[in-house]
């Protein structure tokens, strides 16, 4: 899809699907890795064990969340 989402429709996207991505970055290490998602319409969850999208995270709380 080209173009912009309305907010409506980011909040019909956030609540309807359930695999996103995150995007890491640390000690030069960048890390894409699709994760099954939540969202409550205000916060997104993930689960995970731990590995190293864990690891990035600890080191760099920084990162970028997409869906499709």
């Amino acid at each position: 899809m080209l173009g912009q989402l309305s907010p409506d429709q980011i909040e019909s996207l956030l609540h309807n699907e359930v695999i996103g991505r995150i995007g890491c970055n640390a000690n030069g290490i960048t890390y894409i890795v699709p994760i099954t998602y939540a969202y409550d319409g205000r916060y997104i969850y993930g689960h995970s064990k731990e590995g190293l999208k864990i690891q990035l995270m600890r080191t760099n709380p920084m990162v970028c969340f997409e869906v499709d």
